[in-house]
């Protein structure tokens, strides 16, 4: 794909998490948009995450589209797949860092 389609993203995380926190980054660094809800201060999400992965609300944990995609506890490159088949295409590599070998980079 050439262009960016974008679905809605929604990153249930909880307030001190830094695995949630590094998800954030992760997005924020590639430019996606996204909602985030904190379970912690949201019980209803809470509940609605815990309904979707059958169980215990786990986080992080993103929603992609309409329900096309949840990842629990994904790694960046379940992210990145995950982005990419919902459309995104230019978002999803990492910035280039000026100086930098190709090391730093997913592959």
């Amino acid at each position: 794909m050439t262009t960016d389609r974008h679905v809605p993203i929604i990153l249930f995380r909880r307030r001190k998490c830094p695995e949630g926190e590094s998800l954030q980054q992760f997005l924020l660094a590639r430019e996606v948009s996204f909602q985030e809800v904190d379970i912690d201060g949201d019980p209803d999400a809470a509940t609605l995450l815990a309904q979707k992965q059958g169980g215990e609300a786990r986080t992080p944990a993103l929603l992609l589209g309409t329900g096309l995609f949840l990842l629990t506890q994904p790694s960046e490159r379940a992210v990145q797949d995950a982005l990419r088949r919902v459309g995104y295409s230019k978002s999803v590599n990492p910035p280039v860092r000026g100086g930098d070998s190709s090391s730093d980079r997913a592959s």
